[in-house]
């Protein structure tokens, strides 16, 4: 989005701060051509339906994960924990040099591979959607997803906020009548690490720059390896 582009008066960039100061959680998008994974962290999602379930995800038309949605027809969306802030940087193309995260763990089915979208392990809770119908809206592409699979995450688990140009996260508050956390429960998926994905796959995981408004990158993904 340009100054010409903009409203008379209305300076993009004093447009995105503002935005930004609508706090949200921070997620991952994957999508997957083939044995190719691709991600990209982004906080333009929100519910649309209940009946039929809908969401929308708003993707950069420039982000090298918007023609891959499109073509692949399927993506799934990842809530993150707090722990996960590095993921988040990295799925944002912020790391450019070094190995991904340790902690980076994509979730299949609870057999295995089952061909489907990825999620992440250890985040809030993950959703796996179908492309329903996409629409134009201005630099980025309104995507409508059909939810096709609830992937609720270990009961407790806190999420990665943003807001104001940072990554934040809730502020505990302790009282006598906070009830105590549940116990962790064991997640039932099938998880690998990159490496093994690598193994069986070849290196083919990739980062993208994130949605506006949290960053104002918005060049092709790279290889998240390289990021």
């Amino acid at each position: 989005m340009t100054a010409e582009s903009a409203a008379p008066g209305v300076d993009p960039r004093q447009y995105r701060d503002t935005i930004g100061l609508f706090a949200s959680g921070v997620a991952v998008i994957t999508t997957r051509l083939g044995d190719a994974i691709h991600g990209m962290t982004a906080n333009a999602l929100t519910s649309v339906s209940l009946e039929p379930t809908l969401l929308l995800i708003c993707v950069d038309r420039r982000a090298r994960a918007h023609d891959l949605i499109l073509q692949a027809g399927v993506f799934a969306i990842t809530i993150l924990a707090e722990e996960q802030e590095a993921l988040a940087s990295h799925f944002a193309g912020r790391v450019k040099d070094g190995p991904p995260p340790a902690s980076l763990r994509f979730v299949y089915g609870p057999i295995g591979d089952d061909g489907g979208v990825p999620t992440l392990g250890g985040a809030v809770g993950a959703i796996r959607c179908r492309v329903e119908a996409t629409h134009a809206g201005g630099d980025h592409t309104i995507v409508i997803g059909r939810i096709a699979e609830l992937r609720p995450g270990l009961p407790g688990t806190s999420p990665l906020l943003w807001f104001g140009g940072r990554y934040r996260r809730f502020a505990d508050i302790a009282t006598p009548d906070t009830p105590a956390p549940e116990p962790p429960a064991t997640e039932t998926w099938t998880t690998e690490t990159e490496a093994e994905v690598a193994n069986r796959h070849g290196p083919a995981i990739e980062a993208a720059p994130l949605s506006q408004p949290i960053t104002a990158s918005a060049g092709d993904g790279r290889r998240a390896n390289r990021r």
